[in-house]
């Protein structure tokens, strides 16, 4: 019971909470995660695996920034202000913090009509797997060209959601109102 009490003395001392709660027993001298991993108190044979830390106190996924830029110039373009007959080219930073297979990006486009919104187009987007990384990924989305007709013109909005096939439900939603001028 005293020795018992000792190891909780000394595990809340060393370290965070969540390092505590995230320490596993790695024996094989060749595991990866020992490389990733810090010492626990001093000891060789209990390491802190980062990835288990970063998977049991966050999301999997989560996005951190996106960059539109015009195709043809490489200029930097607004998000919530678009212009007819462009060419845009996003770029997508985000974190796995676990293993991803098969992402997909679906993006639902709605329109304004008066007081209502109208679903005009659904995309669905197969981004790949991803293995969980401490630095964010680039991903790069296809062209997207906007119409020239004026009918073009108006208030949308996007609701973007991101799913895997490893993962039930969604693992990050966003909506994006912009105006197409």
């Amino acid at each position: 019971m005293m020795i018992g009490a000792l190891v909780l003395l000394a595990m809340a001392t060393s370290c965070t909470p969540a390092v505590a709660a995230a320490w596993s027993e790695i024996s094989a001298p060749s595991d990866v995660r020992k490389k990733l991993g810090a010492p626990a108190a001093g000891r060789t044979d209990i390491y802190a695996s980062l990835w288990d830390s970063l998977a049991a106190h966050s999301s999997p996924f989560e996005v951190k920034a996106s960059e539109v830029c015009d195709a043809a110039s490489g200029k930097p373009l607004s998000h919530t202000i678009i212009e007819r007959g462009t060419c845009r080219i996003e770029t997508l930073y985000f974190f796995a913090r676990t293993l991803l297979q098969n992402l997909r990006r679906t993006t639902v486009t709605s329109k304004r009509f008066g007081f209502i919104w109208k679903r005009v187009k659904t995309d669905v987007l197969s981004m790949g797997t991803f293995p969980p990384k401490l630095r964010p990924y680039s991903y790069q989305m296809p062209k997207a060209e906007i119409p020239t007709a004026a009918l073009a013109c108006g208030s949308y909005r996007l609701r973007i959601t991101y799913t895997a096939d490893n993962h039930d439900g969604v693992l990050s939603e966003e909506e994006v109102d912009f105006v197409v001028v």
